[in-house]
């Protein structure tokens, strides 16, 4: 268990194994989510100020810092200062450009904290707000769990009531102190034993797994991300979750189909190639004790792996994420991962590398070309008052891996599509080559399946090697 020191209201913990790992990965290439939600209503500077320091005030983790002088990193929320939102008025550029400004700018470790606010306004009454979180204290879920949250305090504030009926979170413990048992201790060693005899067997069967590009990310001194958003409208994406249900497969196999032979085909259009396809995943209610509405870094990642050309089937390909996605949840993998992640960083040295050489090094070991952050279907009950929200978008980045990125959410019935892309790795043309080519797949996708048992047939999606 973690140890936690409480000392006159502030807060001191040692970053974990797991969070050690990723807090030096993020130095080596930024590590920002951003959720993005488009305001309607009258909303001045200073209450949004006070709604953010109350979102601050009930999520312990946005309350910290990273001190490292002298020690091993620890988290402290010693002279962590408020948050505040940057205004940004009289400008044009739509919300993707500014999330792209925010991925690519490194949040402070000190003196924190780890999250940001942009608010572009619009009008008087029209505003897009940008909330940047570091993966060390949030995850897709909590992205959306802080929109929510700001939403609650803005119209808390607006109906008068006081800050002392705000109600506050404290859990701070870390994922890798809160696994089942069955992956602590010895079990926990054996777990990872057997994850790396299913990588060896898996590269057997497809190959070894290839990426794109094949030379590797640059650091963060030379990296910039772009975004490349694409939303579906409410009536295909109803009829696109027919079709995968129809088709044996789900909605997130379908996108990741998509993905992976839009990757398949920029590599090699006309050969099979082995992919590597990573899938976080939401890991809060199976930790121990389970995570409630807190932020923090509560999800772990599930693998797939499929051998393919980019003329395949895309119904069976689909299938079979959907296949190793069900297999891997039961086998525990993501909880695997969790312990994975901290062990593959010693045997690298991660500590004692460059940050062009840790990059190098984590893509040759993880070797993923693909990843889709799915969140699901959201559904918030949004608080009712004068501001309410009409959109709401996430981004992920890819991280250290600069694999082709996708973060994909429901949210009120439409399927939005959020493509992250690491240059120079992916120039520009080709991102938005192969973001045509994953939504393209999808809307012809819906019209190849009619009705069960009547699939088109091509080669197999999955092959050895």
């Amino acid at each position: 268990m973690a140890m936690i020191h409480m000392k006159q209201h502030v807060m001191e913990r040692k970053l974990s194994p797991f969070e050690q790992a990723i807090w030096r990965l993020s130095d080596a290439a930024t590590f920002n989510f951003s959720v993005v939600g488009q305001l309607q209503g009258s909303l001045n500077d200073d209450a949004l100020n006070e709604s953010l320091h109350l979102v601050q005030l009930r999520h312990p983790m946005l309350r910290v810092r990273v001190d490292t002088e002298g020690r091993d990193p620890w988290f402290s929320t010693e002279s962590v200062p408020r948050l505040r939102a940057r205004i940004i008025e009289h400008d044009q550029r739509d919300w993707c450009s500014h999330v792209e400004d925010e991925l690519n700018d490194p949040l402070l470790w000190n003196p924190g904290p780890l999250m940001r606010c942009r608010c572009i306004r619009r009008d008087e009454a029209s505003h897009e707000i940008v909330l940047t979180f570091h993966h060390l204290v949030g995850d897709g879920t909590s992205g959306i769990l802080l929109m929510r949250d700001l939403m609650a305090a803005i119209n808390h504030i607006a109906s008068g009531k006081p800050e002392s009926t705000w109600k506050r979170l404290t859990d701070t413990v870390p994922i890798d102190c809160r696994l089942p048992h069955r992956f602590r201790g010895l079990r926990g060693i054996l777990s990872q034993c057997q994850q790396v005899i299913r990588s060896v067997t898996e590269d057997i069967r497809f190959g070894s797994p290839t990426v794109l590009p094949e030379h590797p990310v640059a650091a963060s001194t030379r990296r910039r991300l772009i975004v490349i958003p694409h939303s579906f409208s409410e009536k295909f994406s109803t009829t696109l979750r027919k079709r995968a249900k129809l088709a044996a497969a789900s909605l997130h196999g379908a996108i990741s189909a998509a993905i992976i032979l839009s990757t398949v085909e920029e590599i090699a259009a006309r050969k099979a190639v082995s992919i590597k396809h990573r899938m976080p995943v939401n890991m809060r209610a199976q930790l121990v004790p389970p995570v409630g509405e807190e932020s923090g870094m509560f999800a772990s990642m599930l693998v797939a792996r499929v051998r393919c050309m980019g003329s395949d089937d895309f119904w069976q390909v689909a299938g079979e994420i959907a296949k190793q996605v069900s297999s891997s949840l039961q086998t525990g993998q993501a909880a695997t991962n969790v312990r994975m992640v901290p062990t593959l960083f010693q045997l690298i040295r991660g500590r004692r590398l460059t940050n062009d050489q840790l990059v190098s090094r984590w893509q040759k070991v993880l070797r993923s070309a693909t990843a889709l952050t799915n969140l699901g279907d959201v559904r918030i009950d949004w608080p009712a008052g004068p501001v309410q929200i009409t959109e709401l978008q996430f981004i992920a980045s890819p991280g250290p891996l600069g694999d082709h990125t996708c973060a994909a959410m429901s949210h009120r019935g439409r399927l939005q599509c959020n493509f992250t892309f690491a240059l120079p790795a992916f120039s520009g043309e080709v991102a938005q080559r192969m973001t045509a080519s994953v939504t393209n797949r999808l809307k012809h996708a819906v019209a190849e399946v009619k009705e069960p048992g009547h699939l088109k047939t091509q080669e197999p999606a999955v092959r050895a090697a």
